[in-house]
């Protein structure tokens, strides 16, 4: 992490094309965010003009300035950039103005697609209408030998949650202990709330006694589920 005259060195913390977080009680979308940042600032455009398209790329807000934004890709060459696909695609399938169907086009021409762009379309499926893509994409993603991470997880497990997938959810969860993030506080509050939707309250208290530094997600989660379940006893030992 540090150089042996003391000072930091920022690309020791890359770690398979992202940068470790020391954020304690960060969320999901936080660390995303932060990831984004500190991968950009490694990034070394192609051109100046890559280094302006990219951030107008940035700075767009619908789908009719990414796609313009798409065009001056196409018509520079640079449709070999990852970083800057990726961030296409993350808009397209994350953004409230985005488009989902149009994340998938263009992910589906890219030969060879990297772990942030999987990442992108399985968050953004996670809250559409079609889950289940979601997890067809985490398997793909990891046939393709791509390990997913912490921002893979969460919103699969999301997408379990909305299919009442159980034995899904249970295989993901193993997955992620054999990967090293199965205790991560992000990861375990979304098998939680998988627990809770399929009504299995003892698995989902399981893993939240299993947590040992909990998160207002994790708090809420429990309370939540028993109080749907009608255990408002039990809900109200869990706060005390």
């Amino acid at each position: 992490m540090t150089k042996q005259d003391g000072s930091f060195n920022k690309t020791a913390v890359v770690l398979s094309g992202y940068m470790f977080l020391p954020l304690k009680n960060s969320t999901v979308g936080s660390r995303w965010k932060h990831t984004l940042y500190c991968f950009h600032s490694l990034h070394k455009f192609k051109f100046p003009s890559h280094e302006t398209l990219h951030f107008h790329l940035e700075k767009c807000t619908s789908m009719n300035q990414i796609k313009q934004v798409q065009a001056q890709v196409i018509i520079q060459g640079l449709t070999n950039q990852t970083l800057t696909l990726g961030k296409l695609i993350g808009f397209c399938a994350v953004s409230d103005a985005g488009n989902l169907e149009y994340a998938q086009l263009v992910f589906d021409q890219i030969k060879v697609p990297n772990k942030f762009m999987y990442n992108s379309l399985i968050r953004g499926y996670s809250s559409s209408n079609n889950p289940v893509k979601a997890v067809l994409l985490y398997r793909e993603m990891v046939n393709t030998r791509l390990s997913p991470n912490e921002f893979t997880l969460p919103f699969v497990l999301k997408a379990c949650a909305c299919q009442s997938s159980y034995w899904v959810a249970v295989l993901v969860h193993s997955h992620g202990v054999k990967l090293g993030i199965g205790s991560l506080v992000c990861v375990q509050n979304a098998l939680i709330n998988v627990y809770v939707v399929c009504r299995l309250l003892s698995n989902a208290r399981k893993v939240f006694d299993e947590i040992s530094d909990r998160t207002l997600v994790s708090w809420n989660s429990m309370i939540g589920g028993y109080s749907k379940m009608g255990c408002c006893k039990e809900a109200f030992l869990v706060v005390n």
